[in-house]
């Protein structure tokens, strides 16, 4: 399994697989007919989600951090189907920071066919475009990546940079995220992208050390995952309760069941630190990796012991 030394700095990380979730805990609210689809998928992925141009697009619902003044990075892969429904010379809205139309905030989206920069991607803060690529997007996926560094803006299309640097003294304040449409409908229209979104990965810090020309990573993003087969006696699969314990600290994680079927079994750990993994003979519903709260209450000697498995109490 593939490691993120900078797992602890990502924000926003939506693997775009099995489900619209991300792994970080934000709630993602899907609107018109945004979806995943195996239709298109970036190398490495399965899925991808898909955007038909006519008011599909997620909002990223629970607040998120700040970009703020430092070092960010914003990764996201994106095919182009088409222009947005509503007209070839109107930009279609990749990801909008925004909450008002001129504010010190990014906002990545892409022209129309017709328009004057032709299905170029633009960088678009406080009023003007500060970047424009010097490539047009067509029919397959291009990596996109928004990088802050030392003060610096740059755009790269798988690993290439694209249009000129950008000076960035602006403090990014908003928590506000919008993919694959605008942050408001314009007369009910929200520019909304005609195509597909591969996995999305924001990160803190040193903006991934993203200045320069680079080897795009691998897809999809690594996240921490623990998985394995249970079979039993007699090498066929079968159904087991799995916990997941934090080795350092003895502390539950959580755990999973494994397929009747196939023996397998999938746990989405905190994050990419050594762990423990048990097989209880019964099976019974142990809190998932989604989980955030759930309260130990065996009997000890001495009393009832209270303890949440994650770390509240």
């Amino acid at each position: 399994m593939a490691v993120d030394s900078l797992w602890s700095s990502v924000t926003l990380l939506l693997p775009c697989s099995s489900d619209l979730l991300d792994v970080k805990g934000h709630t993602v609210t899907v609107n018109g007919g945004a979806a995943l689809s195996s239709a298109q998928a970036p190398a490495g992925c399965t899925s991808s989600i898909a955007l038909d141009g006519n008011n599909d697009y997620l909002v990223v619902s629970s607040p998120l951090d700040a970009l703020g003044a430092g070092d960010w990075a914003i990764e996201i892969p994106v095919y182009r189907s088409g222009d947005t429904v509503s007209g070839t010379g109107n930009a279609a809205s990749i990801l909008d920071f925004r909450t008002s139309d001129t504010q010190a905030a990014i906002q990545i989206y892409l022209y129309g066919s017709t328009s004057a920069q032709p299905n170029k991607v633009a960088v678009y803060i406080n009023g003007a475009d500060r970047i424009v690529s010097s490539t047009a997007l067509s029919s397959s996926f291009k990596l996109i990546t928004l990088a802050k560094v030392s003060g610096t803006l740059r755009l790269f299309f798988d690993g290439v940079q694209e249009g000129s640097s950008y000076t960035d003294s602006n403090t990014y304040s908003t928590t506000s995220l919008t993919i694959g449409g605008r942050y408001a409908g314009l007369s009910g229209d929200f520019r909304s992208l005609n195509g597909y979104i591969g996995p999305i990965r924001i990160t803190f810090g040193n903006g991934r050390g993203y200045s320069s020309a680079f080897s795009p990573p691998s897809l999809p993003f690594p996240r921490p995952t623990i998985s394995g087969v249970v079979l039993n006696s007699s090498a066929a699969p079968v159904e087991k309760t799995i916990l997941v314990v934090d080795r350092s600290s003895q502390r539950m994680l959580g755990g999973t069941t494994s397929s009747p079927s196939t023996g397998a079994y999938l746990f989405y750990p905190p994050d990419f630190g050594e762990c423990e993994v048990k097989r209880l003979d019964e099976v019974c519903d142990p809190p998932t990796h989604e989980a955030v709260f759930s309260l130990d209450c065996r009997g000890k000697p001495g009393g009832l012991i209270h303890t949440d498995h994650f770390g509240t109490l």
